[in-house]
């Protein structure tokens, strides 16, 4: 009889479920309580028995990481704003457009960080990083660039601050 325990994913009925609760039974097997996590049964709660189903235990050391390469990791972004707008707001600030989730991440970073360094391959500096550079600017962090910038408002390898560009 294999042992089971609240956390372990679980195969059943070719759907995955994560095992909440595990309880012995008076059929001396277990009765699972699980909460669904693949697609089809995702946060739906179900009771199985033991001895009843053919359960397979997934073993996390067999997972596959898998490289994304989609073009700037559009997929991994996507999936991490898929994740991010599931979860109940925590602040009182609106946060809009589909590159919202990545702009809060980056600006926590900012306003952790001493300094930016933007690399601007051929001078190029998308939207997102503009506003990255200005919000940078505007907590008064120097901004360091790897290339000017076509707009000349950088200087190459050195310090811009929003009070010099006045």
């Amino acid at each position: 009889m294999a042992e089971f325990a609240p956390g372990m994913r679980v195969l059943i009925r070719d759907e995955e479920w994560m095992i909440r609760k595990c309880d012995p039974n008076s059929f001396n097997t277990y009765t699972l309580q699980c909460v669904g996590v693949s697609p089809l049964v995702r946060d739906k709660t179900a009771y199985f028995l033991s001895d009843l189903e053919k359960i397979t235990v997934i073993d996390p050391a067999k997972t596959t990481l898998v490289p994304d390469n989609s073009a700037r990791f559009t997929r991994s972004r996507l999936f991490l704003e898929s994740l991010w707008r599931q979860k109940i707001p925590t602040e009182a600030k609106l946060h809009i457009g589909h590159h919202a989730v990545m702009d809060v991440m980056h600006k926590r970073k900012i306003d952790m960080a001493d300094e930016i360094f933007v690399i601007n391959v051929d001078g190029y500096i998308g939207v997102s990083t503009r506003s990255e550079i200005a919000y940078a600017m505007s907590a008064g962090k120097p901004v360091h660039y790897l290339e000017s910038t076509a707009d000349g408002l950088a200087y190459p390898h050195s310090i811009a601050r929003l009070s010099n560009l006045n």
